[in-house]
């Protein structure tokens, strides 16, 4: 079943954008980030700028976030879900493990590469239903 929404797009769009807003302050301005975080944190104020660890896990959430969203734009393009699936991955797999290198946790980025791999295995093998196949009973 294809699905074409400008709803979609535009979720996917607002996925995509806050995970580029966590990847990049993370990877390139950790200031920026710390400002962030300094705007969504209730409590006290963060006490020092965030460590390499705290930035890597801002990394990874934007990272899905990303690739999340992407997925979600490329089903709302009319794309089936076994393509939006591999595009959600590729785009998860390039924002996770560039900030994983940048980092210093390369281990996460070869790591990553079994879910690619099994995403593409799974998805290669799924058939898209035609508008001419019958819809299965419930």
């Amino acid at each position: 079943m294809r699905v074409s929404s400008s709803r979609l797009q535009l979720a996917g769009w607002f996925f995509v954008a806050v995970g580029v807003g966590l990847v990049l302050p993370a990877l390139l301005a950790p200031s920026l980030l710390d400002a962030v975080y300094g705007l969504v944190r209730t409590g006290t104020p963060l006490a020092a700028p965030l460590d390499a660890s705290a930035r890597f896990g801002a990394a990874l959430a934007g990272a899905l976030t990303l690739g999340w969203g992407w997925c979600i734009l490329t089903v709302g393009a009319g794309r089936p879900f076994p393509t939006a699936l591999r595009h959600g991955v590729l785009a998860w797999f390039v924002a996770d493990s560039a900030a994983s290198l940048l980092l210093g946790f390369g281990g996460n980025a070869v790591s990553n590469l079994g879910f690619v791999l099994v995403t593409w295995w799974a998805t290669t093998a799924v058939t898209v239903p035609t508008t001419a196949d019958p819809s299965p009973r419930v």
